[in-house]
């Protein structure tokens, strides 16, 4: 599935794929929009299959 996404999501993905903690996706998900909520992301990439798990860094 394709998706089109925003800037905070984004940078967030972004993050995340370069290795950097949570707190570091998400302090650049809120640089691109104060406004991000990440509790509304998590549940939307948890129920379609984007986030499948978590991992200890």
């Amino acid at each position: 599935m394709l998706a089109v996404i925003d800037a905070a999501r984004s940078a967030l993905i972004e993050a995340c794929l370069q290795g950097q903690s949570l707190a570091q996706a998400v302090d650049a998900a809120l640089a691109q929009a104060p406004d991000f909520d990440f509790g509304g992301w998590l549940a939307q990439s948890a129920s379609s299959g984007l986030l499948i798990g978590v991992c200890p860094v």
